[in-house]
């Protein structure tokens, strides 16, 4: 292991990766302000660690969504070519479990109906069998720090939204919250979204809850392994496994932590799980060998996915051009970096795609699927990750409206 922290820990201080476990978060406790009854539930972060993924299982479908940073349009898109809601905007997916890969918040204007919506498709998921999971990605964190250098910009005013949202809540159910000394500060217009996601501002009403529902860094759905940048051995060695990984985010995001506003170390580290790209900035299909003298993102992909009894790792936060290509150009994209079609079918498979087009990387062990589809990033390809009980990975691509009965309708799969 020594070898595999050589590369990850370059910029991380010597202490994190040393003495295991982390620092725990403190007990949890309540703000005189927060509510006091939640109709809203989620399921712990510990408990949607790991997920079944099998023929005649609970769950025999995964499908995975990449960034979409506030375009609501881009996101209702993504929806539809997972084929999980129907016409009218339901849930239609079944047992399915949908994985959102994170950086639903920044650049764009439309957070408030994602996260809204992503609210709401767990609660009817989870009434069919199904599963809804929001990962957070780093611009969540961002949020939950009180970083707004992305809200507002030519997408429009991110502020205003969650002002009109949740202000005659808050005015109702919390007097006085403007004064809290994480708000009392901020520009008047500013407070509310401070309210949403700034973990030092407990849940002051009900209505903030389904807007915190980022707070898991990761999950494991059969045999593949979702996070929003990446994962690797040092990270599970610095806070004691898998489960604890999203048990300390968990905790944190709900209770603020020691109150400074700081992330746990492992969240906010540019090789941290959130920010890493060491598996999207390849320069082939083939993620890069070893420098001489340290250890490659390849042996960093083998270690993690056999510690984690996975066969493959999918991953958003770099948009993606062509086949590993970090760099986006506008027009074009897709998932896993394949360029973008336009053909009248709904399903990719590797086997169907020019050559040249879509190649996995690693031999599918790595799937990037930020397609940079916000029109805050790229208005890039709308495409979803399906990966079938048994291992039959699919890229999914738009090319018309889905109607209530298409996924019956779409080409079969091989």
């Amino acid at each position: 292991m020594n070898r595999i922290r050589a590369l990850v820990q370059r910029r991380l201080p010597a202490h994190a990766w040393h003495g295991g476990g982390g620092a725990k978060m403190g007990a949890l406790r309540r703000h005189p302000l927060a509510s006091s009854t939640a109709p809203f539930s989620t399921h712990s972060a510990a408990a949607m660690s790991r997920l079944e993924l099998q023929p005649g299982g609970p769950h025999s479908r995964l499908v995975c969504l990449g960034d979409c940073h506030g375009d609501k349009s881009a996101f209702e898109r993504q929806l539809q070519v997972a084929q999980v809601i129907d016409a009218e905007g339901n849930w239609c997916g079944g047992s399915d479990v949908l994985v959102q890969i994170g950086d639903v918040l920044d650049r764009g204007v439309g957070e408030l109906h994602i996260l809204l919506r992503l609210a709401d498709l767990t609660k009817q998921a989870a009434a069919a069998g199904g599963r809804v999971i929001q990962l957070m990605g780093n611009h969540e964190l961002m949020n939950y720090c009180a970083d707004w250098r992305y809200v507002s910009g030519p997408w429009g005013d991110g502020f205003a939204p969650f002002a009109d949202y949740l202000t005659p809540a808050l005015d109702e159910k919390a007097p006085g919250w403007r004064e809290l000394p994480a708000l009392a500060q901020l520009p008047h217009e500013h407070q509310a979204r401070a309210a949403a996601f700034d973990v030092r501002v407990p849940c002051l009403v009900d209505e903030i809850r389904p807007l915190r529902m980022g707070r898991q860094v990761a999950v494991i759905v059969g045999d593949t392994l979702c996070v929003h940048g990446g994962l690797a051995m040092p990270h599970l060695d610095f806070v004691g496994g898998f489960d604890a990984l999203n048990e300390e985010a968990e905790e944190w995001v709900e209770t603020g932590g020691d109150g400074s506003g700081r992330a746990p170390p492992l969240l906010e580290h540019p090789n941290g799980p959130l920010w890493m790209r060491i598996f999207s900035n390849p320069s082939d299909t083939a993620l890069p060998h070893a420098p001489s003298g340290s250890v490659g993102a390849r042996q960093l992909l083998y270690e993690v996915l056999a510690a984690t009894g996975c066969s493959r790792m999918v991953v958003g936060h770099t948009p993606q051009d062509l086949v590993n290509r970090a760099s986006i150009k506008v027009g074009r994209g897709g998932a896993n970096g394949g360029a973008q079609t336009h053909e009248q079918s709904f399903i990719k498979e590797p086997t169907d795609l020019e050559e040249g087009e879509f190649a996995p990387v690693d031999g599918g062990e790595v799937w990037r699927i930020d397609t940079g589809a916000s029109s805050g990033i790229a208005s890039g390809a709308i495409e979803a990750l399906e990966v079938r009980a048994g291992g039959v990975v699919s890229v999914l691509r738009q090319s018309a409206p889905l109607s209530a009965d298409s996924r019956e309708a779409l080409p079969p799969r091989r």
